[in-house]
């Protein structure tokens, strides 16, 4: 019966999909690609939608309403995707606010009041408070990146809870549209609504005020379009101390007992929740005796003595509280990434108890026990919220079988303490069963009020359901025995994220569905393509829903791993830039899932099915060698239209790329004619790496005379093209020629001990990270452990004192644009530390996120005028706020390319600048060199 009312579902739908279409703004999405994407949130269920759709406006809403009602189509709304109980899984039309309706209405600074649309994140909102002097107070435990919406939805806590309350205590009012397509407005003041019916609703479910009726709701009683939310000042420098217990059960009766009730906040953590969060605090010293921890926030004398309420011993926190509260998210998602054994902390939900939290704490203490089960428990003391996470497998039956009767045992727990008891993030797909079967008040009001307001049920029906064959599908499971196409087993990113490796599958699984990747905020770096083009797709979240769904055996998935929107999907929106490996609180490595994903892609569909501009790249080192041998005249047919179209029509490079001029001399010539003298330091080798030897000599020239001021010898072998946009577009048969050779070629000097010097961060990341998922050999083990980034290298030894450079001053201020491999090597800070040697009038770090580039990404035709789009907020700073004759600085050749494609502004390496300005006879004059690119 069930399947026949899906495939009636799915005729009407297909029936009236063209007509809803002409009569809305926002985009419908229906491929199987789409529908795969938004299959799960950050829980642990999957329900594939009927269809996605990205509503511009509240007309948006009320006519897709209309229609699905008409229809009998269900209908979810979807925030950020956030919700760890899965309450925004639909199998009907499914509604994301976050894409459109994500703006700040209004702000009333005399009242502390600020109108909102549903989508906005808590990450934006509050970061565009902060230019008022003002903030939400509401932290959630999950993080910032969840929406309005979808807080005023779950009726969300978190860490300010215990001093602000939950959300439903800042909202004003609500706009919302009903289940018959109309729309109210309604306050938390009873009686003024606009629609009579919503009277009747409150009293029948026994709500405060109309506007309760919907806080809480999980969507399931109106959608929520805008709120007009309460305002506090921003949260001013406070004391944070943490207090330290032998035992878990002294944490935690401690935590309950009202020694911290005139703290701002207090977070109770067991002991591996607090070692996670020492990882990111350096000041969070923890004794080796403590079980259990309470991390305080508030003014120095409102915090208990340690003494007071037994604790072993207390320290104070060199972190401000915004800082602290983000490093407890983050750990707290560091912990969902997948240990070996396959296990990973699972959502068993947080529950708001009050006087009852150190009861429940010890029955869940005492059911993990019983179970032999590893956990995590933490929770907000102020207001009684406890959170539970048990370490479990849900690829295996046997953990999924664990995790529904612990979530059964710990909900009839809090049912015998309260059935007033409320849970924390909303039933969703994970409680509902439960908090019926137990009589909970939080179920029964929602259902009173659902007859009332939503007589036909279509909002959002999809909850009521724990199935375990409603799992999301694993991809480490499916994976078991198939061969990857990229070498797994190595520890090739365990420098850049300090965590070791997982296999293909396990790392697609390890994306937990946080959304921390989807931040619009330029002070961090990922995601790049998300920030510019938007839309789940391009988030390195979505990215992995798509894979995961592709290879994790989700049934009958329907998507053509060889068809062009799937190309387009894993092609067109990842630059590579590495920072999700850097940046992920879990460190999920998405850039080499796509990488496998991509040369899956290639095995499966053929070379020739992947973008034109790869056959450019593919024989990229013979074509450069070959122009480069006629420099004058390659230089001249480059600037030529025809000559451009050309290279469009056969090799897909956008004839509005500027292609950078062939030096008339290479550097391998220049060095054939150089005699290093011998180093008191030994020997280097240096590998240029294509770009500095056939189009930009001079870096090549100033990191030799960096290294032999130095002290070393340098020397200059036989080497190639790195290759690396190759591997990273999926040709690895292609890309192997490159690995091999210089892998071999170099061998015989890193058997040695002999250190390879970059001037290139991407060819720093080719021969250290990139190489052993292609080579798995001793040659590209050693050549990983032996390669060094020039910065690296001169920083350490300024460190040292071993080189104490003296330096002519730059006459200005020096403007650093950190390239985006430079930030993923962690190189950043030392090149700005080291181009402060210079004196100047200071050094400006530029923060603007990326610049496009992306290698082949900012070549192609099918991708250059998004890569424009991505750095065009770069391009605009520099443009706006650096002069013409003020110098801008980046070690990456690509970015120094796209910010002169962008600006038109001259761009030198930081290799060059400090060269040129060395006393000790390696002077030149940077500005007279010539820019990449200048003569076009």
């Amino acid at each position: 019966m069930a399947e026949d009312l899906k495939a009636l579902t799915v005729e009407k739908w297909k029936a009236g999909r063209k007509e809803l279409e002409s009569r809305i703004r926002g985009r419908i999405a229906d491929s199987q690609i789409q529908k795969s994407i938004y299959s799960t949130n950050a829980g642990l269920f999957e329900e594939r939608p009927l269809a996605v759709i990205t509503p511009e406006n509240e007309d948006d809403i009320r006519t897709i309403i209309a229609f699905c009602r008409d229809n009998g189509i269900p209908v979810t709304a979807r925030g950020a995707g956030t919700s760890v109980t899965d309450a925004a899984l639909g199998r009907g039309v499914v509604l994301d606010l976050s894409r459109k309706m994500n703006s700040i209405i209004s702000v009333d600074l005399e009242h502390n009041i600020v109108n909102v649309q549903a989508g906005i994140t808590l990450d934006q909102l509050n970061r565009e408070l902060a230019k008022y002097g003002r903030t939400l107070p509401l932290r959630p435990f999950k993080g910032m990146q969840c929406t309005a919406g979808g807080c005023i939805a779950v009726n969300a806590g978190g860490m300010l809870s215990g001093r602000f309350g939950r959300i439903a205590e800042m909202v004003e009012t609500l706009r919302v549209v009903l289940s018959d397509g109309t729309a109210a407005e309604c306050t938390t003041e009873r009686g003024d609504i606009t629609n009579e019916i919503l009277n009747i609703a409150a009293g029948a479910s026994g709500a405060q005020s109309p506007a309760r009726l919907f806080i809480g709701s999980e969507g399931q009683t109106g959608i929520i379009v805008s709120a007009a939310l309460r305002m506090t000042g921003i949260i001013p420098p406070l004391k944070v101390r943490a207090y330290f217990y032998r035992s878990l059960r002294e944490c935690i009766d401690s935590a309950f007992s009202g020694k911290f009730a005139k703290a701002w906040s207090a977070i109770f953590m067991d002991a591996l929740l607090m070692s996670a969060l020492a990882y990111r605090l350096d000041s969070l010293a923890i004794p080796r005796e403590a079980e259990g921890c309470i991390v305080a926030v508030g003014e120095g004398n409102a915090l208990p003595r340690p003494e007071d309420n037994g604790a072993m011993s207390s320290l104070e926190i060199a972190v401000q509280p915004e800082a602290l509260y983000s490093a407890v998210t983050d750990s707290i998602h560091t912990l969902s990434r997948p240990v070996p054994n396959g296990r990973y902390t699972v959502m068993v939900e947080g529950f708001r108890l009050g006087k009852n939290a150190a009861a429940f704490c010890n029955s869940i203490v005492g059911a993990a026990e019983n179970s032999r089960t590893q956990k995590i428990l933490f929770g907000e003391c102020l207001s009684g919220t406890v959170y539970f996470r048990p370490f479990l497998n849900m690829a295996e039956e046997n953990d999924r079988l664990k995790h529904s009767a612990l979530l059964s045992e710990l909900v009839e727990a809090a049912a015998g303490m309260d059935r007033g008891a409320q849970c924390e993030n909303g039933m969703g797909m994970m409680l509902w069963n439960q908090f019926q079967r137990n009589g909970m008040l939080q179920f029964k009001s929602l259902q009173v009020a659902k007859t009332v307001v939503d007589p036909t049920g279509i909002l959002n029906p999809c909850s009521p359901s724990y199935q375990i064959r409603s799992f999301r599908g694993s991809a480490s499971a499916a994976e078991r025995g198939r061969k990857n196409m990229l070498i797994w087993n190595l520890s090739d990113i365990q420098s850049v994220t300090g965590r070791g490796p997982l296999d293909f599958g396990e790392e697609t699984d390890a994306c937990h569905g946080c959304g921390e990747c989807r931040t619009m905020s330029f002070l961090e770096t990922q995601c790049p393509v998300y920030r510019s083009i938007g839309g789940e797709i391009t988030s390195p979240r979505g990215m992995n829903n798509l894979i995961r769904s592709v290879y994790g055996g989700y049934p009958g998935n329907g998507i053509d791993r060889t068809s062009e929107e799937y190309a387009k999907s894993i092609y067109d929106y990842c630059v590579q830039c590495k920072m999700c490996v850097v940046e992920c609180p879990s460190n999920v490595n998405t850039a080499k899932v796509l990488m496998e994903a991509r040369a899956r892609y290639v095995r499966d569909a053929g070379v020739k099915s992947v973008r034109r501009a790869s056959k450019f790249f593919s024989d990229y080192e013979f074509y450069t060698v070959v122009a480069s041998s006629v420099a004058t005249l390659s230089n001249r047919l480059i600037r030529s239209r025809k000559v451009r179209s050309v290279l469009e029509h056969a090799f897909g490079v956008d004839r509005r790329r500027k292609i950078p001029d062939f030096d008339t001399r290479t550097f391998s010539e220049w060095f054939r004619r150089h005699e290093s003298p011998p180093g008191p330091r030994g020997n280097v080798v240096y590998f240029s790496d294509i770009f500095a030897n056939y189009f930009d000599s001079a870096t090549g020239i100033a990191t030799t005379a960096l290294l032999e001021a130095m002290g070393y010898s340098v020397m200059y072998p036989r080497q190639r093209f790195t290759g690396l946009p190759l591997i990273y577009l999926g040709m690895l048969r292609e890309a192997r020629r490159y690995v091999f050779d210089n892998a071999s070629f170099l061998y015989p000097y890193t058997s040695k001990g002999i250190k390879i010097v970059c001037s290139s961060p991407s060819a720093v990341m080719a021969l250290r990270h990139d190489y052993l998922s292609v080579l798995d050999d001793d040659r590209a083990r050693v050549l990983s452990t032996s390669v060094l980034d020039i910065a690296e290298l001169l920083y350490s030894s300024v460190e040292r004192k071993e080189f104490e450079p003296e330096m002519h001053p730059f006459n200005g201020v020096i403007h650093y644009f950190p390239s985006c491999h430079a930030r993923a090597l962690r190189n950043d800070r030392k090149t700005e530390r080291l181009l402060r040697l210079i004196p100047s009038e200071g050094v400006d770090v530029i923060g603007e996120g990326c610049c496009g580039a992306g290698g082949s990404y900012g070549f192609a035709k099918e991708t250059f005028s998004m890569s424009m789009d991505i750095g065009s907020r770069l391009f605009r700073t520099i443009s706006s706020s650096i002069g013409e004759d003020e110098l801008v600085v980046t070690e990456g050749e690509e970015c120094a390319l796209q910010i002169y494609q962008g600006t038109g502004r001259r761009v030198v390496s930081p290799v060059k600048l400090l060269a040129s300005h060395l006393l000790q006879g390696h002077s030149g004059n940077v500005h007279t060199g010539r820019i990449p690119g200048r003569s076009q």
